[in-house]
């Protein structure tokens, strides 16, 4: 190859490579302004973050001057203490009294709930006999219907047959 057929491809090679290039740099350009942009932010944030901690941290300051009790220096402490103390012997005495009322109030449940139990049973009892009775009152009430039907149509029967 001459060097001029070299020169020619080197143009060429430029020509093809240079549109993709341009956008890469511009590529790069704009993620270097939104760094930029990101840097700023995050500078921005972390000073509202230190100012939120400084005043956070004389607001303790200012709390444990204010206040004169701390979970260490209390001046119930004997008070709570004892408090706790007795709670623990209350936990460890048996309740007999309150276990046997407890007892009384689940069997007196227990037997209201079977008298409850007993009386529906003897309740729907009478119902069903009394709506046997009732079925078999219209089973009566039917065959006198029937007969009395019986009755006029042999009447009119007759009516028919002395005419003729």
């Amino acid at each position: 190859m001459e060097s001029e057929d070299r020169k020619e491809v080197r143009e060429m090679l430029t020509d093809i490579l240079a549109g993709p290039l341009e956008k890469i740099n511009g590529q790069l350009k704009l993620l270097v302004q939104q760094n930029s942009s990101i840097e700023t932010q995050v500078l921005k944030t972390n000073g509202r973050v230190n100012d939120i901690e400084d005043w956070q941290g004389d607001i303790d300051i200012k709390l444990a001057k204010d206040l004169p009790h701390t979970i260490v220096n209390c001046p119930q402490l004997e008070t709570i203490t004892e408090l706790k103390k007795d709670v623990g012997v209350l936990k460890t005495t048996p309740v007999v009294s309150g276990k046997i009322e407890e007892r009384l109030r689940a069997n007196l449940s227990l037997v209201f709930v079977g008298i409850g139990l007993i009386v529906t049973i003897i309740i729907g009892t009478l119902n069903l006999r009394k709506n046997n009775k009732t079925l078999s009152g219209q089973e009566v009430i039917k065959k006198e219907a029937h007969k009395s039907m019986q009755n006029q149509f042999n009447r009119v029967d007759s009516l028919l047959n002395t005419k003729n």
